[in-house]
């Protein structure tokens, strides 16, 4: 969803709310192709989620919202200079914070340009930047570092610090027609 305002008639100032669905990565199921001992005797002794063959990593994310932010440049009836901004949040609680998917908050620039060469053809093309530096402190994470006993199928830094930093450089090419 979002909203357009003409600050002039060149210049679009646009709104974005936008959705993460990481509710969607709540539980993460790994199967095997062969019958794992070690699985097979956790699920007797009553360990949730796992079998011999199997097991399912619950994670506890959430969806998430945010804004997005962007102004267009009409600088001919067939050239758009575009740039944005987006504040973006994980959707990942805090306590949560793990290393299968080790993208915390982060902030995203970008810029582009749309042009319109024919009546019914355009191209998009744009070009993004993102940043996510994570610190989990010891113990803190439910997902990777505590040092709770019940976490002892994926616990791999258990009592640890640990640090994850992800940089993304995202490119977008888009070409339209009608037919």
């Amino acid at each position: 969803m979002f909203i357009k305002y003409m600050v002039t008639p060149n210049i679009k100032f646009k709104l974005y709310l936008k959705l993460s669905e990481t509710s969607s990565l709540d539980d993460i199921p790994i199967n095997f192709d062969k019958r794992i001992v070690w699985l097979d005797l956790l699920s007797t002794v009553g360990v949730s989620n796992v079998s011999g063959t199997s097991l399912t990593l619950p994670r506890g994310y959430k969806d998430a919202t945010n804004f997005a932010y962007g102004l267009e440049y009409q600088f001919s009836n067939q050239l758009a200079f575009r740039i944005g901004f987006e504040p973006r949040d994980t959707g990942i609680p805090k306590d949560k914070l793990d290393f299968f998917v080790p993208i915390g908050d982060f902030d995203l620039y970008g810029i582009g340009m749309h042009y319109k060469w024919k009546k019914n053809k355009s191209i998009d093309i744009g070009l993004a930047y993102a940043k996510s530096d994570q610190f989990i402190p010891a113990g803190s994470s439910t997902n990777g570092n505590n040092v709770i006993t019940d976490n002892i199928i994926y616990n791999p830094v258990a009592g640890l610090d640990v640090r994850s930093t992800v940089e993304m450089i995202l490119f977008e090419l888009t070409y339209q027609t009608n037919f």
